[in-house]
């Protein structure tokens, strides 16, 4: 949504980092979009209690950015703080962890409208969410909204949630239940996705969240982990799914890493920009998670990204790297 500029911003925030045997890379550009409503998430251990579990995700904000910031700022509190996380901690039981994290997006949605109604009176934004714990054993996923979670492994690409359209069957039933319609494919000739945070224009206060025309539900889904065989995971909003099916996407960090590219942060980055040259005009953000058995497949000597610059430069440029040569280093909650 949005007007677009004459020229992209194509100025990068990024992030990378290690922890618990697992490489993070993040980055966001604005690109042809006049503002930037994007945020993202990436925490290396998100509970000291709790060894070797991470949090990361991915808000596509619309119509302003408050929904997808705020998102971006509490949702890791707000899956923190439900009775099924408790119990998780005692359990680690990963059904308890389903739960909170189905919980948490609804608690923040409903922290949301309270903040709609009594500090950001007649916000309009909202935003798709995308989120992934990892856990030692496993990865568990929550959508609601159109970015998407892939988990890239030695046996292929594996989709690990559903883009949520008005047009799909079940998600047009809902709608047309609750009074709405699906017109050019969108929510009353509106809204292009069925699932979000915020968007309280689309939310009837006499209805419960799962018969919402858009509701914050999310769809939760859960990868075993296997040492032998994940590669990565790659989380990003629908600016980089716009250009580039899922399995594609994969091929482009795997032909990075195979020009010697050793940063995360710039895997991302070089992500966005093949996005890019592929002309998607939406803001643009990704998270990309390397488990150990990425290198030792796809792992090689090179220039890497910085060389793949260099060689897209027209004859007699200098070379200047996309976000001024500096990776983001602040902040690990939020972006």
């Amino acid at each position: 949504m949005g007007s677009h500029l004459a020229k992209p911003i194509t100025e990068k925030e990024s992030y990378e980092s290690n922890a618990h045997g697992l490489n993070f890379g993040a980055a966001a550009m604005q690109g042809w979009r006049v503002e930037m409503e994007d945020a993202h998430t990436v925490i290396e251990t998100m509970d000291p209690e709790l060894e070797g579990h991470s949090f990361i995700a991915v808000y596509d904000g619309h119509g302003g950015q408050y929904s997808a910031i705020y998102a971006g700022k509490h949702m890791v509190d707000f899956v923190r703080r439900t009775v099924a996380y408790t119990e998780y901690k005692k359990t680690k039981d990963v059904a308890h962890l389903q739960t909170a994290i189905h919980s948490a997006f609804l608690n923040l949605d409903e922290s949301l409208k309270l903040q709609d109604e009594f500090v950001h009176k007649h916000d309009t934004s909202g935003c798709t969410a995308i989120c992934a714990i990892i856990t030692p054993s496993h990865v568990v996923v929550a959508n609601a909204g159109d970015s998407r979670a892939v988990m890239y492994t030695t046996k292929g690409t594996h989709q690990l949630s559903r883009d949520h359209k008005p047009y799909l069957e079940d998600e047009r039933k809902r709608i047309e239940s609750a009074g709405g319609m699906v017109s050019m494919q969108r929510v009353d000739g509106d809204l292009a996705l069925s699932r979000s945070l915020g968007d309280f224009q689309f939310k009837d206060r006499n209805l419960p969240p799962e018969r919402q025309k858009v509701t914050a539900v999310p769809e939760v889904q859960v990868h075993v982990r296997d040492p032998e065989k994940d590669l990565c995971l790659l989380l990003a909003c629908d600016g980089v799914w716009d250009v580039c099916e899922s399995a594609e996407a994969g091929r482009i960090v795997f032909d990075i890493l195979g020009d010697g590219e050793k940063r995360m942060a710039l895997v991302a980055e070089e992500l966005l920009d093949q996005c890019l040259l592929r002309y998607s005009k939406d803001n643009m953000s990704a998270v990309v998670v390397g488990f150990a058995k990425l290198w030792e497949e796809h792992g090689k000597e090179g220039e890497g990204v910085e060389g793949r610059r260099r060689r897209r430069l027209p004859a007699g440029e200098e070379e200047e790297s996309n976000d001024g040569g500096k990776a983001s280093e602040r902040g690990k909650e939020e972006k």
